[in-house]
């Protein structure tokens, strides 16, 4: 269905006044966060505008720098100013969530509205965000250094810090960390799990920002060097890694223009790196990226610093297209996917979200 190049995208209107950062989809509705420091609700199905979550009252005071629905089809979102809002369903209302003290990194809402937040000042922070919301846990005192990223799998948090830290988590009782280790040198930019969902014990993969580096960390042994394999398999910013369409495959994207396909079960040393993933050159720098509904994570779509979005298949190991993303060549910052209508939905330095349909 995504195999071939879509139309020209649509523009949705009453767009931002500055960089969209960040945006999420639940079924047909859109929200994209800004550093005008509002918000923006849109309806993918009937392509309207519906309001600007930012008022005198309510709201952030600076950059807006995650969000996410809720499993009820609210909107909660954390800003540079280090706070985290609860958004009313209907009007320009929010409940200001507080226990951070410095920028929010990213947020994530499981399908019973329990919520996990992480922040530069080097803690998370566990929510229950059915009605006005309330704080439930802490999961602090193991990062020294501002948390980057989080992944999140049924009781397991895995934390990377701005230092190359990573903290496994028991989000059951998040009150100490079962482990922690050092695999990366600088920030941690980007994890994910991988392999079966059956799989006992967690298998994670991690992204480097400054050391090009993947990890590949197998929680379920000891904390000894064993646990972890690390490749450099960029030599830029790794700023995507998503499962591939099978278990133990990988999608990365960074900014040394390239996409990699990652094959685990494939045989890997330190001196052929290349035995395990194939490099697909692609028109700029990467800056995001997901996978595409309805194609079983075979095809990904990734946002480059030129305003293009390069469509690649897994299985046949090659660029599908490119097209124009933004407006003049603007820089990508965020994507996602939307199920339900089909369709990608691309933000960055335009202002305006874009809408890609097969």
């Amino acid at each position: 269905m995504w195999r071939k190049a879509p139309q020209q995208g649509e523009t949705l209107p009453e767009g931002h006044g500055r960089p969209i950062l960040c945006c999420a989809v639940h079924n047909e509705l859109l929200v994209t966060g800004s550093a005008d420091h509002g918000l923006r609700l849109f309806n993918l199905r009937s392509r309207e505008f519906m309001r600007e979550l930012f008022a005198k009252r309510y709201g952030h005071t600076e950059w807006v720098t995650a969000c996410q629905f809720t499993a009820d089809g609210r909107v909660v979102s954390g800003g540079h100013d280090s706070r985290i809002c609860l958004w009313d369903k209907t009007g320009v209302r929010c409940n200001d969530l507080t226990g951070h003290s410095a920028l929010i990194t990213q947020i994530e809402v499981d399908n019973s509205n329990v919520m996990v937040s992480s922040s530069y000042d080097g803690g998370l922070l566990v929510w229950d965000v059915r009605g006005p919301g309330k704080q439930l846990a802490e999961m602090r005192g193991a990062h020294k250094h501002p948390v980057n990223a989080f992944t999140w799998q049924q009781r397991a948090v895995v934390s990377g810090g701005k230092d190359g830290t990573l903290v496994f988590w028991d989000i059951n009782d998040p009150s100490k960390p079962l482990r922690s280790i050092k695999p990366h040198q600088g920030c941690v930019s980007k994890l994910c799990f991988f392999g079966s969902p059956d799989t006992p014990g967690p298998l994670v993969a991690t992204a480097g920002m400054q050391d090009g580096m993947v990890c590949y960390i197998d929680g379920r042994v000891g904390s000894g060097a064993s646990a972890v394999r690390r490749y450099r398999r960029h030599d830029a910013a790794i700023n995507a890694l998503m499962q591939g369409p099978h278990p133990h495959t990988l999608w990365t994207g960074a900014a040394d223009s390239k996409v990699l396909l990652h094959d685990l079960r494939q045989p890997d040393t330190q001196a052929d790196p290349s035995s395990c993933s194939t490099a697909l050159p692609v028109s700029g720098q990467v800056m995001c990226g997901c996978t595409l509904p309805h194609s079983d994570t075979d095809v990904a779509c990734f946002g480059t610093a030129d305003g293009k979005v390069v469509c690649a298949s897994f299985r046949e190991a090659r660029v599908l297209w490119t097209v124009r993303g933004s407006m003049g060549g603007a820089a990508i910052h965020c994507m996602k996917a939307c199920g339900s209508q089909n369709v990608l939905v691309v933000g960055g330095d335009d202002c305006s979200p874009t809408l890609l349909s097969p």
